[in-house]
């Protein structure tokens, strides 16, 4: 399989027999079609259809940055993934959502949960609230329930708390229920 890897990857870092091309901000990335179809549905369907960047060779990529790109794209051809951190891994998981690329989302989500802190807890509870993703919220709600003492004494979870004052108060709320064993 290390093999098959390898050779997945040059493909993608070579440009050998690219057939269509990703245009994101001021660059062009060459890529096959038949990769992107076989790893999500949303390619597989824009490639099957005749819309204007079927037929140009060109498909406009606006909702995300060079690097996020480039990370889905090694992600597709090679099922790794690379460089993944917390500047990064929310417009990963974003990406993984909008292409439907759900092991990446599931590694993404992932990857927030073991790397939560007490500084991090809101963010990423706002996150997973406005992206509708209910295992994560309810992940991240856990871990507040049980480390209120130091996510509560953060300046991020005073900011949370100005920016998301409806989410806050529910996952208060269940700190209180568990408390009080209602």
């Amino acid at each position: 399989m290390k093999d098959l890897k390898c050779d997945l990857e040059s493909l993608y870092t070579e440009s050998i027999n690219c057939d269509v091309n990703l245009r994101v901000e001021t660059e062009i990335i060459p890529v096959h079609k038949a990769i992107l179809s076989a790893r999500s549905p949303v390619f597989r369907a824009m490639f099957s259809h005749d819309i204007k960047e079927n037929a140009s060779g060109f498909i406009d990529i606006n909702d995300m940055d060079m690097k996020t790109l480039r990370l889905v794209l090694m992600y597709m051809y090679t099922n790794t993934l690379q460089d993944l951190d917390g500047t990064n891994v929310q417009k990963l998981y974003m990406a993984a959502d909008k292409y439907e690329l759900s092991s990446l989302k599931e590694q993404c989500s992932s990857y927030m949960l073991n790397y939560i802190t007490a500084e991090n807890a809101g963010e990423i509870l706002a996150f997973a609230d406005m992206i509708k993703d209910d295992h994560l919220k309810s992940c991240v709600q856990e871990y507040v329930v049980h480390y209120d003492e130091e996510v509560f004494k953060t300046a991020a979870w005073k900011t949370f708390i100005k920016s998301c004052p409806p989410l806050a108060a529910e996952t208060m709320l269940l700190k209180y229920l568990k408390t009080n064993k209602f």
